[in-house]
């Protein structure tokens, strides 16, 4: 009996034992609790400074870049790496045959009078003929590209004959427009120099406009003023016929046409002919 009696007795003591055994870990998990979360917060809080710290300086690098300086009118952005050239091009004919493919003609834009107010900051301008609400607006940077093709022509004049047909007035204006813009832009790009003369900045990455965006930009069909540049210096003596160029999808066009359909075309320079101008 004595036996027995002991034996329960050490069994008894075993079952404590296993249960204090059972419970220490609870009781242990709970004491680490506390560790583990301020564990937890201590990551988190990293993790959002690290991504802070990232986000910080990507911003400063946007803050640095040129494509930060977003036109306020086209909402263009210097976001158009280039690589730079001073070599003046190739031979004349392929010259000749580049300088001509570059069209100024959306140098013309159509804005309704109120939003040139409103949106830009602008007066009144010229009245565009389709349109008693819109007046006509210019674009630098298509009209300073028909001032440089003007230029390059007298140039070329003057290289090959010693003379100049073309209005000198024109010229002249062309030369102070471009003087003007220069300097009020002042480029401060610095570049590099080589060991020949008139080479500099070959190669040199340079941030641009994109100039096919600044095109499709001004000829959107809410702003496609009709207008085309039919020679860069032949004066033009019929001027309405420069703005005979609607495309199909202008809400100008059918205005366009019926005036055209009525009175018929004249020739742009001066010689009058009785069939409409397809357009």
């Amino acid at each position: 009996m004595s036996n027995l009696l002991e034996e329960a007795s050490l069994l008894r003591g075993d079952d404590e034992q296993n249960e204090k055994a059972l419970q220490r870990p609870a009781r242990n998990r709970w004491l680490l609790w506390p560790q583990q979360l301020s564990a937890l917060v201590y990551a988190c809080l990293l993790s959002s400074l690290t991504y802070n710290l990232i986000q910080w300086q990507q911003l400063r690098q946007e803050i640095a870049r040129p494509d930060m300086c977003r036109s306020n009118y086209t909402g263009l952005a210097y976001d158009t790496p280039k690589k730079y050239e001073s070599n003046w091009g190739k031979n004349d004919s392929e010259a000749d045959e580049f300088w001509d493919s570059l069209d100024a003609s959306p140098v013309v834009i159509a804005l309704t009078y109120e939003e040139a107010a409103s949106k830009y900051g602008l007066g009144p301008s010229a009245p565009f003929p389709w349109d008693n609400e819109k007046g006509l607006y210019y674009i630098k940077a298509f009209h300073h590209l028909h001032c440089l093709k003007i230029i390059r022509k007298a140039v070329k004049s003057f290289d090959r004959t010693g003379a100049w047909e073309g209005s000198r007035e024109h010229l002249y204006h062309c030369l102070n427009t471009v003087r003007q813009d220069l300097m009020c832009k002042s480029d401060d790009t610095i570049m590099t120099t080589g060991n020949k003369p008139h080479v500099i900045g070959d190669d040199q990455t340079v941030w641009c406009r994109n100039w096919d965006s600044l095109v499709d930009w001004a000829q959107d069909p809410q702003r496609h003023a009709c207008y085309r540049i039919l020679d860069d210096d032949k004066p033009v003596q019929h001027s309405l016929e420069l703005y005979a160029y609607c495309p199909k999808d202008s809400p100008h066009y059918e205005t366009m046409q019926a005036y055209f359909n009525k009175h018929g075309h004249k020739d742009a320079f001066g010689k009058q002919y009785g069939e409409a101008q397809q357009t």
